[in-house]
């Protein structure tokens, strides 16, 4: 199967259709080489599904970039070594789906590796939303689901202190900016 193969059999997904067999294909699968270090069976082919993705992504690709942000976390938690983690933040950022703002913060607070949490723009966070909103956001699904708190712990914090104390002058700088360093 190709990378194209892969993401179109997402795309034409229908309701209740299991895709368990194409998630095994980006799935995080380690193994040891002859040199005793550790790899990842499907890291190339999840590279090459996440690089296609860059010019031709949206909603209709979210719980394909999803898998691959979470597959991704876990390569860059027991590798410690970056690839596209910061790339897949980035496609959730322009999505613009609230509930993804556990996911950025996951990635950028909670991994193991250094270069990836810094890479990683605090402000894809806001996830192209007014801050205020997000914040509302959060605290209602922590209310609703206290677990939330647990696995983010510093998640609120962060919005407020990215309210008072922003990165940029404004939301289009950001942007002009992330794009550009993405697709120029």
């Amino acid at each position: 199967m190709t990378s194209t193969e892969l993401i179109s059999a997402y795309r034409e997904k229908k309701a209740g259709e299991d895709l368990s067999q194409l998630a095994e294909r980006i799935s995080y699968r380690p193994f040891t080489d002859g040199n005793g270090a550790l790899q990842d069976t499907n890291i190339a082919f999840r590279t090459a599904v996440t690089d296609q993705l860059l010019h031709d992504f949206s909603i209709a690709d979210i719980e394909l970039i999803r898998q691959l942000t979470d597959e991704e976390f876990n390569y860059t938690s027991h590798l410690l070594y970056h690839n596209r983690l910061h790339q897949l933040c980035y496609y959730l950022y322009e999505l613009g789906q609230l509930q993804d703002v556990f996911r950025i913060y996951n990635a950028k607070y909670n991994s193991k590796c250094m270069d990836a949490s810094c890479m990683i723009d605090r402000e894809m966070l806001k996830l192209r939303h007014r801050i205020d909103r997000v914040i509302a956001y959060v605290k209602d699904q922590v209310d609703t689901d206290p677990c939330l708190q647990k696995c983010c712990p510093g998640l609120l914090e962060e919005l407020y202190d990215l309210f008072e104390f922003p990165d940029y002058e404004n939301d289009a700088v950001y942007r002009k900016y992330i794009n550009g360093y993405f697709l120029d």
